[in-house]
């Protein structure tokens, strides 16, 4: 049985964002998080579990935009796990990147402004740097980047949706990924991925950039 200490549930405990929880939280806690939907930017840098409880709380974009993280790095991720010094585990959330705003030193607008211009150009729903992690039913969509609506990505890394750089271990399982404009699944290293589901609904969407699962130096298992 967890002591209070060791589950930060946003239910017991005054928390009202994620990012606070997270905080509050000892290394190897499980986050609970309730239902609703959570605008924030949520950075890891601990080994945790955060898990959905009573349904799929959603994750979107704060209204003061998504910061570039780590600072200087090029990304703009909705969630990020840096290295955290162990597994961080993410279950039953949704992570959704919807007309999301992002924070360019100070100037604060969407993608349509950032993207054909090459200002953001990695827009990623979950971004593990160095931490190894396992994700399991995650639902990550829409980091998505375009000039209109009706036309496919410009630029084709404005948009991903889960990325492990440096990662030891990199697990995705009974997780979907969709409208995402560049990779649905990336590792740089070893993948263990099974029962995900990576769709697009764009048309015919991506053009010649849309990559369903891809590792560079590791092999998909």
């Amino acid at each position: 049985m967890r002591s209070r200490l060791e589950r930060a549930n946003l239910t017991e405990n005054p928390f009202t964002t994620i990012s606070a929880a997270i905080a509050a939280a000892p290394a190897g806690a499980v986050v609970e998080v309730c239902p609703g939907t959570y605008a924030e930017q949520l950075e890891i840098d601990k080994p945790l579990t955060i898990r959905g409880i009573d349904g799929t709380p959603k994750i979107t974009g704060p209204s003061a935009g998504l910061s570039q993280l780590p600072a200087g790095s090029g990304y703009y991720p909705q969630v990020l796990a840096n290295h955290a010094g162990g597994d961080v585990r993410l279950t039953n959330l949704a992570i959704d990147g919807t007309d999301a705003l992002f924070n360019v030193d100070g100037l604060v607008l969407g993608l349509d402004v950032f993207c054909p211009d090459g200002i953001v150009q990695n827009f990623v729903g979950v971004y593990f740097v160095n931490t190894p992690g396992t994700l399991d039913n995650l639902n990550v969509s829409h980091q998505f980047g375009s000039a209109f609506p009706e036309e496919p990505q410009l630029v084709p890394n404005c948009g991903s949706g889960i990325v492990f750089h440096g990662s030891s271990e990199a697990r995705v399982r009974n997780s979907t990924i969709s409208d995402v404009g560049l990779y649905g699944i990336f590792s740089d290293g070893d993948l263990k991925a099974d029962h995900n589901v990576i769709t697009g609904t764009f048309g015919d969407g991506y053009g010649p950039f849309w990559v369903g699962i891809k590792t560079v130096t590791g092999n998909i298992k």
